[in-house]
């Protein structure tokens, strides 16, 4: 980078109000403006050194952005100076010259305040208010998470990958419905997996939402419910009377709306719930009471 072009460059990044850099074609730091400073301190020679990436998308980001001529964005993880990690913006604006790159001018941003209030966003595709809610990066690496002290990541949150949440038999499963959630955007996928939680393995219902962004990579919006036994009892008896809602399962088997709400909430139902569905559908009395074996469903 010729003297003229890195004066030109050192006088607009000291105008901005973020936290740059300007790194030259070798991603070293060759200057940084008083925001930058005043968050993160001194740069050393690479960035990455100071601000230790807890994930890849911030190389990722200065790729695209190199490839593709044009600037990008994305959300990473970050530890600065080995201290807490933290979520933040990594924009990253290639500089051509004879349509050679000569360098980046790379913003970072700290986003916890602004993911908190995003978090409001997560919860309206909640079941309900007491479910867990959660920001992942694209890559699936935890941002931002509002969740009970029961919940794994109550202590340690941001930088945790998605499946490190979930008990290792259903990593594919939340993998899974992130890699649906990413090719449907805006829709919302809905499954079960065994949480592994400070107060035990446990199912819950997951949510995720997944959202582009302009110029960069998505979000995914996730929440998480504790499911209850009686409530997984209660899916089980939709399933083997052929009904899709407790409206129906109510009438068939003439019972309140309220009664079955109550035991949702339970840790068992009544026995004889269990006898009439077996007696009046042959649905396998083990399979009802424990998922295990194979249900004969009509």
């Amino acid at each position: 980078m010729d003297a003229q072009t890195h004066s030109l460059l050192v006088n607009i990044i000291n105008t901005l109000p973020h936290p740059t850099v300007l790194r030259g074609a070798h991603a070293e730091c060759l200057h940084h403006n008083a925001a930058f400073a005043a968050v993160f301190g001194t740069p050393c020679a690479q960035l990455s050194a100071l601000l230790q990436p807890i994930s890849n998308e911030s190389v990722a980001c200065d790729n695209s952005a190199i490839s593709s001529g044009r600037a990008w964005g994305c959300d990473t993880v970050i530890s600065p100076q080995g201290g807490k990690a933290v979520a933040a913006w990594w924009q990253s604006i290639p500089i051509h010259k004879k349509e050679k790159s000569i360098g980046l001018i790379t913003i970072v941003r700290p986003m916890s305040e602004i993911l908190q209030l995003e978090l409001q966003y997560a919860r309206e595709i909640a079941d309900s208010p007491a479910s867990n809610a959660w920001i992942l990066s694209e890559s699936g690496t935890v941002l931002a998470a509002d969740v009970d002290p029961g919940s794994r990541a109550s202590s340690l949150i941001v930088g945790l990958q998605a499946e490190a949440i979930v008990h290792p038999i259903h990593h594919q499963t939340i993998l899974g419905l992130l890699a649906q959630a990413r090719e449907a955007a805006g829709e919302i996928f809905t499954g079960i997996v065994t949480a592994r939680r400070l107060d035990g393995a446990q199912q819950v219902r997951v949510k995720i939402i997944y959202k582009p962004t302009i110029g960069g990579t998505g979000r995914y919006y996730m929440t998480s419910l504790v499911i209850s036994h009686g409530a997984i009892m209660i899916d089980r008896l939709k399933m083997a009377y052929g009904v899709d809602n407790l409206a129906k399962l109510a009438s068939v088997m003439e019972i309140s709306r309220a009664a079955i709400s109550k035991y949702r909430q339970s840790s068992d139902v009544p026995a004889n719930w269990i006898i009439d569905c077996w007696k009046r559908t042959g649905t396998s009395a083990d399979w009802l009471l424990t998922g295990h074996g194979r249900p004969k469903i009509i």
